[in-house]
């Protein structure tokens, strides 16, 4: 009986500490577009506590590092129902207090400043609102799984597209606050909606700013990419998914995925230009990967997150990574990668990996684990991108499953089983459930293989799994780069060192970040040249650098190395067995 009423008393808890009784009612809308601040108004009604508190995420999914949402929340204030000021103060950088007292029922207002245009941010202008709530939504902590409503107030003219949908009076009626901070809005008087049907489900392309672009063959193309996908886990888990995309002028790329949409910005919005139109793919094919990988099939630390505070995994190398591998791979299946293009993008890959000294120190698990502290600001050559890692891996555990399974297995059967073991029954990955799920579906044991190259860093013997799809790794000279070494790459006008290799010429000559190479042997320096000019030396040649070192300026002398001029490439090779065409054919999906 004791036991019955503990069970009981604990019921009750958690139910109040998840849903409870407040009411909590979002308005959002703006007065001066270009002063690009949001108007934000939270109603709670149902308040049993004498203090309420709100608070700003400190981070978003989707970038694992700390951010300040909070230097764009102004202007907080409290009033109760009838009217009267309440007393509100900030207990800590993300986090402020409401005194509501005995008043149940009352208004916390706020502005948002909104005016930084990527694929994770917001941004108000008078051509466009575009929303990522996590960054300016405040919630009530302990209070994240209730449900919520959200109205939006904006110029009659100015359409809307989200993932959610809105009831017939425009009040959106939202299951949670997760579900909130997963859905973004375009709002605007002019986007163009492409959209078309698949497997049941309605797939809409909200595009924002001008490109030169065919609509039928981006129709045609996207299509192609959410049915490759799709085959690998059989079906869609959605009724209706939006991609919303920004076209810049300039150079751009970044998207961010969400459960039923992905926001992406990309440029140059000429995609008459082959380059640009494979990136525009490339991208779209990652996001919408994502709506199985990390939103659906989730680490179980960011399953339900705390907005707060780290949420520490060892498996984005898996979730962002193996996502990387599959976009390039997804666009071979799609058709719109030839399998010669798709094997030197993953040549490329390759080579990024391993001639990035930090491959040694940082594993993938370790990468993933210290995103927090180190996201684009670990020490020059201590870190490995477990992007670049992880679409490694996911190369290398591919071929290999096959080969083990003489092809009756696959890493497709990988991201299968996970759907099925943790997205559809509503829970988050282990920390061991990737390798557990590897060895499930192979029926063989991979722990020497995570131990040596997930959660170590052994050099991988490449053409020792390559070969298993008739393939092999190999390096040759590159034409277009110098045969003389110098080990510097430089950026900008002024030719700013950027990067040095440990070990190289310009390392132990003493040149550092950040100097600014003048001119080789007397000859002046321009932009982009660095390479132009060392092709006229060989190996072992001397040559006298001049640059500025802290605004002084200086002259070395360096003996110019080899060995860095090679390009990767994998190739066709070995003995060309059925098994091993069978495997690559399958693999790449060619019929």
């Amino acid at each position: 009986m004791r036991l019955f009423f503990l069970f009981l008393l604990s019921l009750i808890l958690a139910t109040n500490s998840i849903g409870g009784t407040m009411q909590i009612d979002y308005m959002l809308s703006w007065q001066q577009p270009n002063a690009h601040y949001f108007d934000i108004s939270i109603h709670i009604s149902g308040s049993k506590g004498k203090t309420t508190d709100f608070r700003i995420p400190a981070w978003r999914p989707g970038r694992y590092v700390m951010q300040n949402f909070t230097k764009n929340i102004i202007g907080v204030k409290a009033r109760s129902k009838n009217g009267k000021p309440l007393s509100i103060r900030q207990i800590d950088k993300d986090t402020w207090q409401i005194v509501n007292g005995t008043a149940s029922d009352f208004v916390m207002n706020y502005k948002a400043y909104a005016f930084e245009l990527d694929a994770g941010n917001s941004f108000l202008d008078d051509t466009e609102a575009y929303i990522n709530p996590v960054t300016m939504m405040m919630y009530v902590p302990g209070k994240e799984r209730q449900p919520l409503t959200l109205r939006i107030k904006k110029p009659d003219d100015w359409k809307i597209i989200t993932p959610l949908d809105a009831a017939p009076d425009g009040l959106y009626h939202v299951p949670d606050y997760h579900t909130l901070v997963d859905s973004p809005f375009l709002i605007s008087p002019d986007f163009k909606l492409l959209r078309f049907n698949y497997a049941g489900a309605k797939i809409q392309l909200a595009i924002q700013g001008e490109g030169i672009y065919e609509p039928d063959t981006l129709l045609r193309d996207v299509r192609k990419i959410v049915k490759a996908e799709a085959a690998i886990f059989n079906g869609l888990p959605f009724k209706r998914y939006v991609f919303i995309y920004h076209f810049m002028p300039q150079s751009f790329g970044h998207g961010v995925e969400h459960k039923n949409a992905s926001c992406i910005v990309v440029g140059p919005n000429d995609f008459s230009e082959k380059k640009n139109y494979r990136r525009f793919l490339g991208i779209t094919a990652h996001e919408f990967f994502h709506i199985w990988n990390v939103e659906r099939i989730r680490p179980a630390r960011i399953y339900l997150p705390d907005y707060s505070r780290e949420e520490y995994s060892h498996l984005m190398w898996f979730f962002e990574g193996v996502t990387s591998y599959y976009d390039d791979l997804a666009l071979c299946r799609a058709g719109l990668l030839k399998p010669k293009e798709y094997l030197k993008r993953v040549a490329n890959n390759i080579r990024r990996m391993q001639e990035n000294p930090g491959h040694k120190i940082s594993s993938p698990a370790m990468s993933s684990f210290q995103s927090w502290g180190k996201y684009n600001g670990a020490p020059p050559n201590t870190a490995v991108s477990f992007y670049t890692s992880g679409a490694v891996m996911g190369l290398l555990l591919d071929l290999k499953i096959r080969h083990l399974t003489h092809n009756k297995k696959s890493l497709d059967d990988v991201m299968r089983y996970l759907f099925a073991t943790y997205a559809l029954k509503d829970k988050g990955v282990p920390e061991n459930g990737i390798l557990s799920a590897v060895e499930q579906v192979s029926g063989h044991s991979f722990k020497a293989f995570f131990d040596d190259y997930i959660d170590g860093t052994k050099d991988v013997d490449y053409n020792g799994i390559l070969k298993f799809a008739g393939l092999e790794l190999v390096k040759k000279n590159d034409p277009a780069r110098a045969n003389a070494y110098l080990g510097v790459s430089v950026t900008g006008v002024e030719n700013r060192v950027r990067h040095i290799l440990p070990g190289s010429p310009a390392f132990k000559s003493g040149l550092d970040l950040k100097d600014e190479l003048v001119a080789i042997d007397g000859k002046k320096l321009k932009e982009g040249q660095l390479n132009h000019l060392l092709k006229a030396y060989q190996p072992g040649d001397k040559i006298t650098v001049t640059y500025f070192h802290h605004d002084r300026l200086n002259k070395r002398m360096v003996t110019l190395g080899s060995g860095h001029n090679k390009k990767w490439k994998i190739r066709q090779a070995g003995k060309k067995t059925k098994a091993r065409d069978i495997l690559y054919k399958n693999w790449l999906g060619i019929k």
